[in-house]
């Protein structure tokens, strides 16, 4: 197992995969080891290319002594609008470029945020989705300056907006790079670790972090003979699935309308996680998006909720999860209090409680009832203690 593997600890959120984050963190702790001049080549080769990576090293040529550092999760604010720079490379503490990660996400379009007066972050006005506004905000940050500013989509999956690169991004450089392009690049670098002169940990480093991107299946946006033949098991399923997630819905029903908000979010599938899960947020006195998420998780293949004490079957099991986006859950005051049938403290933001997949019927429809029975009781279960959590939420503001 690589050392990328063995740390990979981000928990999921409904609207947010956890591999993005860690991504980002892990990328930019390697690139901030890199000699200068591989750091530059970087920038130029990997990320930018074709004209704007040729500007990039002209700038660079100018600055020889310039140090460069990449610093992640810069939160910026505009208007009713917030966003997180995932990614954002200084050059001698400027602000010079602005990555944005995604893996299979679609690019966020803003929906109206409460306005934080008492903010840190310069408010920015922010535009259709995230890449306008970072555009927008970056391209303020070096307004006047020698370098106008670049911003990157570096992503997996995710397609750019129509416009992307156009007028309207506030930079002029606006490049995508695929993940695949990442990959190939540590393990290049990754191939002089053999070097029995090397005395440099990073090429290490860049070969454990190609593993790493190969296990989650990043090396390639395209399907193999493996992917090929899952797909034909799962084709076969995939109707009865979804049959059996609005199942759940309908049997949560009465209690979404107690106490959700909005409409329930579709079943989604996430690779990394080895999961299938649906949700529906809270209508909630506080900040933070809290929500209730269910679905089935597959651990031989999962990257989440592996540090789970107690821990959860290492079998395919069942999942109910209560937890919030922005905020930490304030699991404080649960300590020393027993949590209801078989719930659990998921780090700081999340409690879950599973249930293996073999205990329920073999029976199609026994099943789905008995699932269903069982997400509806879970959630109802965690209703007073849900209280508890927004009370000491609320006086911890």
């Amino acid at each position: 197992m690589s050392i990328y593997a063995s740390l990979f600890t981000y928990r999921p959120m409904p609207s947010r995969f956890p591999l993005e984050d860690f991504l980002s963190e892990a990328l930019a702790d390697l690139l901030n080891r890199l000699p200068r001049e591989r750091h530059v080549a970087f920038v130029a080769d990997v990320l930018l290319k074709g004209a704007a990576g040729a500007a990039w090293l002209s700038f660079m040529e100018s600055k020889p002594d310039a140090g460069l550092e990449w610093t992640t999760q810069r939160g910026v604010k505009g208007g009713r609008n917030a966003g997180v720079v995932d990614m954002l490379l200084l050059v001698d503490g400027r602000e010079r470029l602005v990555v944005e990660n995604k893996v299979g996400a679609a690019v966020r379009e803003y929906s109206a945020t409460p306005y934080d007066e008492d903010a840190e972050q310069e408010v920015i006005v922010a535009d259709a989705n995230q890449l306008t506004t970072y555009g927008a905000w970056l391209a303020r940050r070096c307004q006047g300056q020698e370098w106008p500013g670049a911003l990157v989509l570096l992503t997996h999956r995710s397609e750019p907006p129509r416009d992307y690169g156009l007028a309207g991004y506030g930079v002029p450089h606006a490049a995508v790079c695929r993940w695949r392009e990442v990959w190939r690049w540590a393990r290049d670098l990754g191939a002089e670790a053999g070097d029995p002169a090397a005395t440099s940990t990073v090429p290490q480093l860049a070969s454990e972090f190609a593993a790493f991107l190969e296990k989650q299946r990043m090396g390639s946006d395209h399907m193999t003979q493996n992917d090929i033949a899952q797909a034909q098991v799962f084709v076969g399923a995939a109707d009865r699935i979804t049959s059996t997630f609005k199942a759940i819905e309908q049997r949560l029903q009465d209690t979404k309308a107690e106490i959700g908000s909005g409409n329930f979010r579709e079943v989604s599938y996430q690779s990394a996680g080895a999961t299938a899960w649906a949700w529906f947020y809270l209508r909630m006195p506080t900040n933070g998006k809290w929500y209730f998420s269910w679905g089935m998780r597959f651990p031989e293949s999962s990257t989440i909720w592996n540090g789970v004490e107690p821990p959860l079957p290492s079998v395919p099991h069942a999942f109910v999860t209560l937890g919030t986006e922005n905020t930490a859950v304030p699991v404080s005051i649960l300590q020393g209090e027993a949590l209801s049938n078989g719930w659990a403290v998921a780090g700081e933001h999340e409690l879950i409680i599973a249930r293996k997949l073999s205990d329920f019927p073999s029976e199609a429809d026994a099943l789905t009832a008995e699932l269903a029975d069982w997400v509806l009781a879970s959630v109802t279960a965690l209703q007073p203690t849900l209280s508890k959590l927004v009370r000491a939420a609320l006086n911890s503001r």
